[in-house]
């Protein structure tokens, strides 16, 4: 494999993707069987390859051709990468299906445009192409405003086991945890021989990402239970005020509007509340637990606060209504006498 396709240090600290690449060019059977050597849990645990393949030997006028490859744990099987299928667009015709990705299927999209000395297939949508030595049905068309240089797709599935694979990527996405990639190495490894070259890359350990993922479940734990603490406290906040509400309800407030007048005091009061504690949480304590958690600023993001709040508010909505509920009475006039003066 060409050694241009090596990440450097520096990209790998900047997060790019990371490449496995040979000095020497390995057939697609070996990577195949690499796949089929690892584990479910494995391919699960990252987003999937993007994969380079040679077609000088099999007559095409241009350089590579690419697959990228996403684990379906439902069909244990590498299909076509999600998001690129939500990007990709074609000129006429259409593209492939996942069913036709999963089933291997001899069906291809190409280029309609020349790159240099490279021409422009010419054929039309259901016509028959013979690709790699063998027959494939044509159903639509690149041009460079759709996918810039690539010149053509077609089912991981149906290419041959001798197609030389010049380079294998992981996809960005999820992190690769370490288990996963010390599998992915070894089978790599024992399965390409001297061929491979494999990048150091960072790492998540499932047992530190269990780790971070128990603080946040207690977090939302604690959030419950203050939840349920500010219920207790306006409880307490409502029979004080009785009479008052009493007065309301018999000069025309119904039960619903009271309750709900007093659910929205609530819920407003320790929304202020929880974004005051969370901001101070976040900059004056969270900097300091980093020199005892590196990672946890990384988990403790905007979108964990807001999930927090989202379970902090539903519970005192569901908590409050019950509460605010049972404490009306259905006749104001009871509720007054059972007030008192003052």
């Amino acid at each position: 494999m060409d050694k241009h396709m090596i990440n450097t240090e520096e990209e790998l600290k900047n997060g790019d993707t990371v490449s496995y690449v040979s000095h020497n060019s390995v057939p697609l059977s070996e990577l195949r069987q690499v796949i089929d050597e690892l584990s479910d849990e494995t391919k699960s645990s990252f987003t999937g390859f993007f994969v380079h393949f040679s077609t000088r030997d099999h007559g095409l006028p241009y350089d590579t051709v690419a697959a990228r490859l996403e684990y379906n744990s439902e069909l244990h099987k590498y299909g076509l990468y999600s998001k690129y299928l939500d990007n990709i667009h074609v000129s006429s015709g259409r593209y492939i299906t996942p069913d036709e990705e999963f089933e291997g299927k001899n069906v291809a999209v190409i280029r309609d445009f020349a790159i240099g000395d490279s021409p422009a297939f010419e054929c039309e949508a259901g016509e028959s192409i013979t690709l790699f030595g063998k027959s494939y049905q044509f159903i639509g068309t690149f041009n460079e405003t759709d996918v810039g240089f690539t010149t053509i797709d077609v089912p991981f599935g149906s290419l041959p086991d001798d197609m030389p694979v010049v380079s294998v990527y992981f996809l960005e996405g999820k992190v690769i945890t370490t288990q996963a990639f010390s599998e992915i190495n070894d089978t790599m490894r024992r399965v390409f021989g001297d061929n491979v070259n494999i990048p150091v890359m960072q790492t998540a350990d499932t047992s530190e990402t269990k780790f971070y993922t128990t603080i946040v479940i207690i977090s939302v734990v604690l959030s419950v239970i203050a939840a349920i603490t500010l219920m207790i406290l306006f409880r307490y906040i409502v029979f004080t005020r009785r009479k008052t509400i009493s007065v309301l309800r018999l000069s025309g407030c119904t039960r619903s509007k009271a309750a709900l007048m007093l659910i929205t005091e609530a819920v407003g009061v320790s929304g202020v509340i929880y974004v005051f504690c969370a901001l101070l949480y976040h900059l004056l304590i969270l900097p300091k637990l980093t020199y005892f958690f590196p990672k946890i600023a990384e988990v403790y993001s905007l979108t964990t606060y807001i999930y927090i709040f989202a379970v902090f508010i539903v519970v005192l909505l569901i908590t409050m209504a019950v509460m605010v509920f049972v404490t009306l009475d259905d006749q104001p006039v009871d509720m007054f006498r059972r007030a008192g003066v003052g």
